[in-house]
């Protein structure tokens, strides 16, 4: 979620190209699909939702895998972000771009 945050940011800001923006956002598919999740466990199973909305795009392909400003991605990190705080913890976005 911090790498779409500050992807966002710029490219919304112009700082960033389309092309750079698509490519961070298969960057963070990527990474979100290395995450392990617990099948069964309120934030496994969120997590699980959140892989499958944003599916990590095959090495070489340079379309965008998922919209990160889509409802489905929405819907899908408000139940994650839920879940974690219903655990005890929660789910922090570091922003190093923008004012």
């Amino acid at each position: 979620m911090t790498v779409l945050q500050n992807a966002r940011t710029s490219f919304r800001e112009g700082r960033t190209s389309q092309q750079e923006y698509s490519g961070a956002t298969r960057l963070a598919a990527r990474i979100l699909s290395r995450i392990p999740s617990e099948p069964g466990t309120a934030v496994g199973n969120a997590l699980t939702e959140l892989q499958s909305v944003a599916p990590a795009a095959a090495v070489g392909v340079v379309a965008t895998s998922f919209d990160p400003d889509g409802p489905e991605w929405n819907a899908a990190t408000d139940k994650f972000t839920a879940a974690c705080k219903s655990e005890g913890a929660e789910v922090g976005v570091s922003a190093w771009t923008g004012g």
